[in-house]
């Protein structure tokens, strides 16, 4: 059985936890939209091209909320410009709740505040749901001469700016520049459209090296065509036991995670606003959308509310701004 599959007897264990979950996700009191909302299609935007976490996810949550409506929910993905198209479609569109964005923190936080004229601000969406938070795990061509960590630094610092490392946006470039910082290395970065053809790109061999989310980087791994040296967050993953932290494997207190979450346009009607938070934690907390997710090694949101997630947006503007910052390089957004 493949790594992107839950264990059967994992999955047993659970079922009973999640069909609780469904029930506990949503808020006492939901509020009740005007006009009978949603009575025509609505849909859901991913800045990205198909086949990465973000577009799984909308195409998991999508059919649950059109069973729950009874109206046509549409995942349409705009790629490009580091996501900043497809965000700023999002946010340009009628603040109606007939058009959602599905995005992760590099489009909502780290273009806004770090990227140069990004048209469009962390203020001009409202968070409903936080869908997933995910490890991200540092991959390897199968044909660089390294199994860990050590050997990988070995190789690198004997071989200075020989290597390329993937990324698709700003975010992937300031992941890699804490990579840099942390283990003194040098190589090129080299920019993708979107997160599956960054990866890819390491399986092919174009590239040497990049942080992928744990969902793809197990898709990958299953094919054999590249290497994990370690995983983001302080505590192995279940799922890939074996594999160290990069923080125990050499790559010193290094803690890193990623989310996605689900937004409106800025200016929404507060009832429909809560009503859309409600129904999507309601999708998320569904066995099989939970299962789905997790198997990819994500953790999914369903529990945490709307107001905590723009508390947690909050933080996540400030440390990248101090990071940046940190760095030399100029904010924006304030």
């Amino acid at each position: 059985m493949t790594r992107h599959i839950a264990h059967a007897s994992f999955c047993s264990r659970r079922r009973a936890a999640l069909a609780m979950l469904a029930a506990a996700a949503l808020p006492v009191g939901t509020a009740r939209a005007s006009n009978g909302f949603p009575n025509k299609p609505v849909k859901i935007i991913v800045p990205s091209v198909p086949g990465g976490l973000m577009d799984v996810s909308a195409r998991l949550i999508g059919p649950k909320l059109s069973d729950h409506w009874k109206v046509p929910v549409v995942v349409e993905n705009k790629p490009g410009g580091g996501m900043a198209i497809g965000t700023l479609q999002a946010a340009k569109s009628p603040a109606d709740g007939y058009t959602l964005l599905l995005a992760h923190e590099g489009a909502i936080v780290i273009n806004p505040v770090i990227v140069a004229n990004t048209p469009y601000s962390v203020k001009d969406f409202v968070p409903l749901a936080q869908v997933w938070d995910t490890s991200l795990i540092l991959l390897i061509n199968k044909d660089v001469p390294a199994a860990n960590l050590k050997e990988l630094d070995g190789y690198i610092r004997q071989n200075p700016d020989k290597l390329n490392y993937a990324v698709a946006d700003m975010i992937g470039e300031l992941m890699s520049d804490m990579v840099k910082q942390a283990m003194g290395w040098k190589y090129t970065n080299i920019m993708y459209k979107g997160n599956p053809e960054r990866v890819r790109s390491v399986m092919a061999g174009e590239t040497q090296m990049t942080l992928a989310s744990a969902s793809d980087a197990f898709t990958a791994l299953d094919t054999g065509r590249v290497r994990a040296m370690g995983i983001s967050s302080m505590t192995r993953s279940p799922r890939l036991p074996n594999i160290p932290t990069l923080d125990e494997a050499g790559m010193t207190g290094f803690n890193l995670m990623s989310w996605g979450g689900l937004f409106v346009p800025a200016g929404t009607p507060p009832d429909v606003a809560a009503k859309l938070s409600a129904d999507a934690r309601r999708a998320l907390a569904e066995p099989d959308v939970v299962e789905r997710i997790e198997a990819g090694g994500s953790q999914v949101g369903a529990r945490i509310t709307a107001e905590q997630f723009q508390q947690r947006i909050a933080a996540d503007v400030a440390r990248w701004r101090r990071l940046a910052e940190s760095r030399g390089m100029q904010t924006y957004d304030k």
